[in-house]
């Protein structure tokens, strides 16, 4: 059994035990992250994982540049739930979405072109919103920036 797999079953074992919104803590490194001024780094090309546990909203931001084309991708682990991947530049001002608007869609996938760009550095904020029940769920999230 994995670090992770250990992490999620002593979580499982003292849920009776622990208040709300701990057990997410627990498993997830990059709380608190539940606002735009919250949100976690993250680096291109490496995924994390994250949970939902109490809160329903997740925030991420990566700095590149404004010149590339880059995908983001949200995929649950181990269970079918819908998402909704978005992104947006500074303010926040909403650049792109994804929401398929059912469960039977297992990832979110948004693909952005910039526009003009001269290979400054930007900031991208990128909002994952769970809208299943209250319960800790997992999932991956991967920012891929194109060559």
């Amino acid at each position: 059994m994995n670090g992770y797999a250990k992490k999620v079953a002593l979580a499982v074992l003292f849920s009776a035990l622990v208040a709300p919104g701990c057990i997410e803590d627990l498993l997830d490194l990059y709380e608190p992250y539940d606002t735009y001024g919250e949100a976690a780094d993250i680096t291109d090309a490496s995924p994390i994982s994250a949970t939902f546990g109490t809160d329903t909203v997740d925030w991420f931001k990566v700095v590149t540049t404004d010149d590339k084309e880059f995908t983001v991708t949200c995929t649950p682990a181990g269970s079918i739930n819908d998402y909704t991947v978005t992104l947006y530049g500074v303010g926040p001002t909403w650049l792109a979405d994804d929401d398929d608007g059912a469960i039977s869609e297992y990832a979110q996938t948004v693909v952005y072109t910039p526009s003009g760009g001269l290979g400054d550095p930007v900031t991208y904020y990128i909002e994952v919103v769970y809208s299943g029940a209250a319960d800790v769920e997992v999932y991956g999230l991967l920012w891929e920036t194109a060559p």
